[in-house]
């Protein structure tokens, strides 16, 4: 699984998405005082997930208008996706408005949710430590839902006495 982190600009460029690995999912960011993407699709794109909030880790006002912060239920959200497209994907792709706060923190919680390394979001990148604290939460608590015919296979070795 290909997993990275970009910015609104390389999302909305049809040279960045055509170069993306395999059938590929993306996380898509924006701010509340922003409009989302235009995102350049390509035949290869599974779907987009949206998601706005505000590059912050504390709630507070910001000119008048209250800080909207990512919530643990996206997070979960997040995980529940990936599991339905199993296998069906290759890469995820998380963007922001620069690609190196929001996008890296959730980008690097999935690394962390595939058993992966998540540092090199740690090297270039300055993930929203908020976010990335939710996406472990949402790890540690997830309750992965297998594909029906592994559940039926899974049921069948158990009463066969193969598997407790």
């Amino acid at each position: 699984m290909f997993i990275d982190c970009c910015s609104k600009k390389d999302i909305e460029n049809e040279k960045y998405t055509k170069r993306l690995p395999g059938r590929w999912f993306v996380i898509s960011i924006y701010s509340p005082d922003e409009l989302p993407a235009d995102i350049a699709f390509t035949d290869s794109c599974a779907g987009v997930l949206l998601l706005c909030f505000d590059d912050r880790d504390y709630e507070n006002i910001d000119g008048g208008r209250k800080v909207e912060l990512f919530k643990k239920e996206w997070a979960d959200e997040i995980l529940s996706i990936i599991d339905g497209f199993g296998e069906s994907i290759d890469s995820i792709i998380v963007h922001c408005e620069a690609g190196i706060s929001r996008s890296s923190a959730i980008a690097a919680g999935i690394c962390k949710y595939f058993g992966k390394a998540d540092n090199k979001f740690f090297k270039d990148k300055v993930p929203n430590r908020f976010v990335y604290r939710l996406m472990l939460n949402a790890i540690d608590t997830h309750v992965k839902v297998l594909p029906y015919s592994v559940s039926i296979e899974r049921h069948k070795n158990i009463m066969n006495g193969n598997i407790r």
